[in-house]
């Protein structure tokens, strides 16, 4: 028997613990997971502050900090899976004038009528939530107008649960995974841009020194069998290139 320590997304969380009591079940050995924004996790596993087995973030570049750092060997890393980013409401807002992230501009949203909460592109950590709702506005012209006017938090989780219980209209980006958690709190409104959409693939990624065949045992076991419950929490298939 092994514990085996997970650093995962935040985003990941509710398929992680849905996937954990059978694994450990099946196979006596225990999941430790440690959920976060994968940019705040990176830079713990950076400075040593954590030591996990296995890092699945919600892009690439938290691995390639990693990589630079020498703590991940690159060939230890493969695509899992994908998400999409999405415009969800408090359910009540009535919002019917925004289907699509070009319509969060100046002309259309009233800042002084609705709430809106993302999550944070800017440093000292960069949220690759945030990172992904910057290329889509930077897309449609209107980044410097929602850097200006909405909260930005910590995670998808914290801007999934803000819009969900404000008190009163609200709106957020969050991942569809996110949005999917609280169907009778929220709904989704639009959807960023496919171009935006492909991209967004969360990797596995061994840490050096975990070469045990406890955590080779734990990765087929999410690829494979364990996926079914990322799909169920809505996640699809990583269909990018992980580069």
């Amino acid at each position: 028997m092994a514990e085996l320590i997970l650093a995962a997304d935040i985003s990941l969380k509710n398929a992680i613990e849905d996937m954990a009591e059978e694994y450990s079940a099946d196979t006596g050995d225990k999941i430790k997971a440690v959920y976060d924004d994968a940019g705040y996790l990176a830079g713990d596993i950076a400075c040593g502050k954590l030591s996990p087995d296995l890092f699945i973030p919600s892009a690439m570049y938290p691995v390639d900090d990693l990589i630079a750092a020498g703590k991940v060997n690159p060939a230890l890393v493969k695509g899992f899976v994908g998400n999409r980013l999405v415009i969800i409401q408090k359910t009540g807002s009535g919002l019917t004038n925004i289907s699509c992230f070009k319509h969060i501009c100046a002309k259309t949203f009233d800042t002084s009528k609705v709430k809106f909460y993302m999550a944070n592109p800017d440093e000292p950590v960069n949220v690759p939530a945030g990172r992904y709702t910057h290329t889509t506005f930077d897309y449609d012209g209107n980044w410097d107008f929602v850097n200006a006017n909405a909260e930005k938090l910590n995670n998808t989780t914290a801007v999934l649960n803000a819009v969900a219980d404000a008190a009163g209209p609200a709106i957020g980006i969050v991942y569809f995974s996110d949005a999917i958690a609280r169907p009778n709190d929220v709904t989704i409104i639009g959807m960023a841009p496919e171009f935006v959409n492909s991209g967004i693939i969360y990797p596995i990624a061994r840490l050096d020194g975990a070469n045990n065949l406890h955590v080779t045992k734990l990765i087929y076991h999410i690829t494979t069998i364990g996926i079914n419950y990322f799909r169920r929490r809505g996640f699809t298939e990583a269909t990018g290139v992980v580069k």
